[in-house]
């Protein structure tokens, strides 16, 4: 079954979901508001979600087909169901319910272990078997590690994909909060899926999209999705803010992402200090090896006020590892004393 962060204990400081470290911004929550009073959700809203998919092209200053789902991870679920691989190649570690899907979908699941190597992962293409019609899904930032695929490797992957008439999925849901530039698809048969969930800190607000040049996959997917995708209120929301302030959108995400590169730094040090391994990180969450194990790690932090992701449901990782979200310094400075505390325990 599933299993997931963002359920932390009542009163517990969250370091399981990771996103914009600073605070929502005050014109998100009174758009949210209007939207409201103005009585949103009392009626639909176009389905063709044209003026959204226009303004989101304009944020990302894109040319091609954007298709709009209730978060990144909606779409990514809906994928194998909708395009139907003879097999699923996932680089793992990864987010997603793959593991999930494949068997209910009687797919086939290859996975592929990416190995570190300085700041980078690498992946082994030379290994890939050909396989008719693959959907192979890997995630940049890598999820969740925080670290960059090679760009070599991923190129690797887009030729595998080109070759044996497949899709490549790159999921970029935490690029807009990380220092690696968007990816450039090469051509069709790519898939780049994005979020402003986790770039607007709104998990409750869910917006994400895929953008793809291949007409062929953009409309497979529009015509297997639902008409509204989206609730009133979050389509209200969002398109009133990309149309009316995309500017001040513009800022927000990128001071959010300048403020988890920097406090990202200082929290790695400070958990290095309390005896914990933390792995390099381009955004605004860190992998973090630790001496004592999940679920004693866990519920001893949860004790003393602090919640972390238990990393070892990631294919590849044990319970030994944490994936730890970038907060605000002094929420930061808890989690390290308490971490001390009980690791030097």
């Amino acid at each position: 079954m599933r299993r997931h962060g963002g359920t932390p204990p009542p009163g517990s400081i969250d370091f399981s979901s990771p996103m914009n470290p600073l605070p929502p911004p005050s014109w998100l929550d009174e758009t949210a508001r209007s939207c409201v009073e103005e009585g949103a959700y009392r009626r639909y809203y176009d389905p063709d979600l044209t003026e959204l998919k226009d303004l989101i092209a304009k944020l990302e200053g894109i040319k091609g087909e954007i298709h709009v789902g209730n978060g990144s991870a909606s779409i990514l679920a809906s994928l194998p169901a909708v395009l139907k691989p003879t097999t699923m190649i996932v680089v793992e570690p990864n987010f997603g319910d793959h593991h999930i899907q494949a068997p209910a979908l009687q797919i086939p699941l290859h996975r592929i272990k990416a190995k570190i190597t300085g700041n980078k992962l690498r992946v082994d293409t030379g290994r890939l078997e050909r396989a008719r019609n693959p959907l192979i899904i890997v995630s940049r930032p890598n999820n969740p590690t925080g670290m960059e695929i090679d760009p070599s490797d991923l190129r690797a992957l887009e030729d595998y994909a080109e070759e044996n008439s497949g899709v490549l999925v790159v999921d970029e849901a935490f690029q807009p909060l990380s220092s690696l530039q968007p990816w450039k698809p090469r051509g069709p048969g790519t898939i780049i899926l994005r979020s402003l969930t986790k770039a607007m800190a709104a998990p409750g607000l869910r917006l994400g999209y895929m953008y793809t040049k291949d007409e062929d996959l953009y409309k497979k997917m529009e015509q297997a999705r639902q008409p509204w995708p989206l609730d009133s209120i979050t389509h209200c929301t969002y398109t009133r803010l990309l149309r009316e302030i995309p500017g001040e959108v513009r800022s927000y995400i990128a001071q959010g992402r300048r403020a988890a590169l920097e406090w990202g730094q200082d929290l790695a040090a400070m958990l290095t200090k309390a005896g914990a391994r933390p792995y390099p990180t381009t955004t605004t969450y860190i992998l973090v090896w630790h001496s004592m194990p999940h679920p004693r790690l866990g519920i001893e932090l949860a004790r003393r006020g602090v919640y972390v992701r238990d990393a070892s449901t990631f294919h590849g990782l044990n319970e030994h590892h944490s994936r730890v979200s970038i907060r605000r310094p002094k929420e930061n400075e808890v989690l390290a004393r308490i971490m001390a505390e009980v690791l030097g325990s």
